[in-house]
């Protein structure tokens, strides 16, 4: 009740009108002390004298027996008040820079000047801690204490300046990026969005993964800590995933402790793994944050627990999450201090640490057991971080059943990111993710067929004109080679929603065994367990038993669905020997792993990385003295296609760009180099059941049109050609690096690339057309 009385004044504060005769500042209270304290101790301490503790803003010792409290000056007179009626007295004209203050015995030996050096160092670091703390849950009151610590002389404005430019700007925040940066040219600060997912399994079966990610869809990462998975065990998601794994049980099937991170499909940040600090810790780089999980087990002495801790490194923008087995008290809101949480509690003051459950879940606990037939709780599942957070939230989801007595957590926030404004992206063409998806098997029927024929038909005639007259009169300057390309994909997907019609994507959760009668079971197990928390006496036995049964029928269900989608799978498999053959070798690749080269740094410093290792690889340096006769010269060989009446692979580049530029023939064939029938059969030779691009297209869209949109193509590609540029969303290809075996088009032997879509053929003839010399052979 006291602490929804604080919050609620807390909250009308904010509404009151502003005093311009109010006193403004801070203070420091100096409290005596004739032991040693922790801060939580002395803020439980102070709770229980009437202290509204959110308005005591830093707890330090700037003596061995002295306690100072920061606090706004109008709250001054009001603690003194609540001290006195509990008979505490204040140390007035205490000096924090008083050498007498320096009790370390290793320090005696040192003059007075000297003493005096060191105690402003002491109390300098006392001051960032306590702005550090400031701004990692309430950055706004950085600026106004460091000004108070400035004008003691403190802290120096050049440190001061350097704290407040590492907080995230507070003014944009809302908005997602500065304003004004558009205009200057020089750096956009974006505000970007992190949700991180962190759960106890006491074992993971690799058969209810699923069940756990389908409650974490719009979590960036989740972390679970005691799978249980022994080397090389892997969990049967699309998520990808990071392992610290377990170690063998003896007399036992399984494995104990081991972490897993799972990040989702859909993560904007370059993810790469660091190396473990101890075998304990799990560390990844999720863009600029390092976050390390861990999972200490409660056999560890507290040494060996600090010695676990203290090898994590301390770098800026760090997390630490994890169960840690440790009780912090009051820090957390948890009922007592366990001798492990006191060891950590005094390694999160010298690493200048925050426990996120503390401001933001405070009080509610992260397990729940029982013990001698009593229900019992904790909270030692917890996320540290020494980072500027925007908004941050810790979800703790005390509904759910699980299957372990671990809730799952959920840490959600945002920060500030500068980029260079340069760096987005120019074009305007709409074919973005997630992927759009349409009823291709339709195709197969006459009438869809037809219709999407004939719509493509009519819609293309217009941007089949513009094409010629782009082509056959070139203007000044480079014509809109992207939006053309964007309106031709748009006819694309127009001629398709019109034919055979779009279809939503699955989510990403979605099973082949799932039904709404599974769905239906696993939300009234969910419904008895959130009863069974909610019920008090006889009720929370009958509510328990309900959830019980209720559990045991949904894994039964989703065992027999599970096997009869398997048999269903077995059978479609005996009638089609192909079909089985490809399963198999998808099965085989699953449990393959590849290899590949990252850099903690993130995708971008390892290309860097990688080409300049290359470069120094094939500069010549390692060719021997006598080498080979030179190749011939590219000028003697013939483009791949070619105007009529030559072979389209043999005609010389002169002769074709002769061709191109010439404006007297009057009819498509002799103004473009491309033949429509070469792009037809090439179109025709597409695999299918390939996955698109950006741009959604597959070759089962093509083929169908392949007649009028060769025509198409052959103008639009020699636009391309004409001004030595293809389309940007053309240049994010996705094909196979592997080859075909050489073909015999036209009586000339060529390499061809595995085509995927109509942005990878394109990027095969751009290439074609402005290093011709690249494919031939």
């Amino acid at each position: 009740m006291f602490r929804l009385l604080s919050k609620l004044h807390t909250l009308l504060r904010a509404f009151q009108p502003v005093d311009p005769d109010a006193p403004r500042g801070f203070k420091y209270l100096y409290l005596n002390r004739n032991r040693k304290l922790t801060r939580s101790e002395i803020r439980r301490n102070l709770r229980l004298l009437g202290l509204d503790l959110s308005r005591v803003l830093d707890v330090c010792f700037p003596g061995p027996k002295a306690i100072g409290l920061l606090v706004h000056v109008q709250y001054v007179p009001e603690v003194i008040s609540l001290l006195a009626t509990a008979k505490v007295p204040l140390v007035d004209g205490f000096d924090p820079l008083d050498p007498v203050n320096l009790a370390d015995p290793e320090l005696q030996h040192l003059s007075q000047s000297a003493k005096a050096d060191k105690c402003a160092e002491l109390h300098y670091s006392r001051c960032c801690r306590a702005l550090s703390r400031l701004g990692a849950g309430r950055p706004h009151l950085v600026a106004p204490v460091g000004k108070y610590f400035s004008s003691h002389g403190w802290i120096d404005d050049d440190s001061l300046s350097q704290i407040l430019s590492e907080l995230p700007p507070s003014s944009f925040a809302s908005r997602g990026r500065d304003p004004g940066a558009a205009f200057r040219g020089d750096t956009v600060i974006e505000v970007q969005h992190l949700s991180i997912s962190l759960w106890n399994a006491n074992g993971l079966r690799t058969t209810t993964v699923h069940e756990v990610l389908s409650h974490c869809l719009s979590s960036t990462l989740l972390f679970i800590t005691e799978t249980w998975l022994l080397s090389p065990s892997l969990l049967p998601t699309d998520w990808m995933q990071y392992h610290v794994y377990g170690v063998p049980v003896p007399s036992a099937n399984r494995g104990s402790m081991g972490v897993t991170a799972l990040v989702s499909p859909s993560c904007p940040f370059p993810v790469s793994q660091l190396p473990s600090p101890n075998r304990y810790t799990l560390s990844l780089k999720v863009g600029s944050f390092r976050i390390h999980c861990l999972y200490v087990p409660p056999p560890l002495s507290n040494s060996e627990f600090i010695d676990v801790l203290s090898s994590i490194p301390s770098l800026p923008n760090s997390f630490v999450c994890g169960d840690f087995n440790a009780r912090l008290g009051d820090l957390t809101g948890d009922a007592l201090v366990s001798p492990r949480g006191a060891a950590m509690a005094r390694w999160l003051a010298d690493r200048s640490l925050t426990v996120l459950n503390g401001p933001l879940a405070h009080g509610i606990p992260t397990w729940v057991g029982f013990r001698d037939d009593r229900e019992m709780s904790s909270i030692i599942d917890m996320f540290l971080t020494n980072a500027s957070l925007m908004s941050p939230r810790l979800d703790i989801a005390s509904d759910l059943s699980l299957g372990s007595d671990h809730r799952l957590l959920t840490l959600s926030f945002s920060f500030a990111q500068s980029s260079a404004s340069e760096s987005s992206s120019d074009t305007n063409d709409a074919t973005i993710h997630p992927r759009r998806l349409w009823n291709l098997s339709r195709l197969g029927e006459p009438d869809p067929c037809q219709l999407y024929q004939d719509t493509f038909r009519s819609s293309s005639a217009p941007l089949l004109s513009q094409l010629k007259r782009l082509v056959q009169h070139p203007p000044s300057s480079r014509p809109p080679i992207d939006d053309l390309n964007a309106s031709l994909n748009n006819i694309i997907y127009r001629s398709l929603d019109s034919s055979v019609g779009d279809r939503p994507p699955r989510p990403s959760h979605w099973k082949k065994y799932w039904t709404q009668q599974l769905q239906d079971a696993a939300d009234f197990r969910n419904r008895c367990y959130r009863r069974w928390r909610r019920a008090f006496g006889i009720d929370k036995v009958y509510w328990w038993h309900q959830h019980q049964q209720a559990n045991a029928s949904f894994r039964q269900a989703v065992a027999n669905a599970k096997r009869l989608s398997w048999q269903a799978f077995c059978k479609s498999l005996e009638s089609d020997f192909t079909k089985a053959i490809s399963k198999v070798k998808q099965l085989k690749h699953r449990h393959l792993t590849s290899s590949s080269y990252t850099h903690p740094d993130g995708p971008a410093t390892a290309v860097e990385v990688m080409a300049r290792h290359l470069a120094s690889v094939y500069d010549g340096h390692l060719l021997p003295s006598v080498r080979p006769p030179a190749p011939p010269d590219p000028s003697s060989l013939g483009l791949p296609f070619g105007p009529p009446g030559s072979s389209p692979l043999v005609v010389s580049p002169g002769a074709a760009a002769h061709a191109l530029t010439s404006t007297t023939h009057s009819t498509h064939f002799n103004t473009s180099i491309f033949s429509p029938a070469t792009l037809a059969l090439l179109i025709g030779q597409l695999p299918t059941r390939k996955a698109p691009g950006t741009d959604h297209i597959k070759a089962e869209m093509l083929k169908p049109i392949s007649t009028d949109l060769s025509f198409l193509l052959s103008w639009f590609f020699s636009l391309c050609w004409q001004w030595s540029y293809v389309p940007s969303l053309w240049r994010h290809a996705q094909y196979s690096a592997s080859y075909l075996s050489c073909r015999c088009l036209h009586g000339c032997p060529l390499s061809l690339l595995l085509l995927t879509s109509l942005k990878v053929v394109s990027v095969l003839v751009g290439l074609l057309l402005i290093k011709p010399y690249v494919f031939m052979n």
